[in-house]
């Protein structure tokens, strides 16, 4: 019984590490068919290029073929732009993301402290009936106030 059981541990543990690396293999191929795509849309470009410069050396289409590169610049500097500001709006969300569970953590702290210590809880509470207690008065202020000048105003 002793062996079956460190059997199937042992068999557990080998189909543990044969899914990292199945894992691990279909992200490198994963990788090595990114490079591929862009190694041959690197060529592309690359030929495209030779192709334009051949054709406006030897003076045909020079004018559309111009008109053209100015066109596919453009483009590739609004599509460069566009991915700097979507990596910002990606690097504000990532910071925004981690201030939200750094506030959580705080909250959680805070929480098991209240419990652990039955003063710090006590003086949590008094801090937030105060808290309410005037923003109430606060209220009232401004209630009566403007009250008094919708009074004014209309008498």
């Amino acid at each position: 019984a002793g062996d079956q059981v460190a059997s199937l541990h042992t068999l557990q543990r080998h189909r543990e590490i044969l899914r990292d690396y199945q894992a691990e293999f279909s992200k490198t191929c994963a990788g090595l068919k990114a490079a591929r795509d862009r190694a041959q849309l690197l060529d592309s470009v690359r030929a495209d290029i030779r192709d334009h410069r051949r054709a406006a050396s030897s003076g045909v289409g020079g004018g559309d073929s111009a008109s053209l590169l100015r066109e596919r610049t453009a483009i590739h500097h609004a599509v460069r732009l566009a991915d700097e500001v979507i990596d910002r709006a990606a690097a504000t969300q990532a910071g925004l993301h981690d201030q939200r569970s750094g506030f959580g953590n705080i909250q959680r702290n805070l929480g098991a402290l209240a419990t652990k210590l039955p003063a710090v809880g006590s003086l949590i509470g008094a801090i937030s009936a105060r808290k309410r207690r005037d923003v109430m008065v606060l209220s009232a202020t401004a209630a009566v106030c403007f009250f008094l000048l919708f009074w004014a105003v209309l008498g």
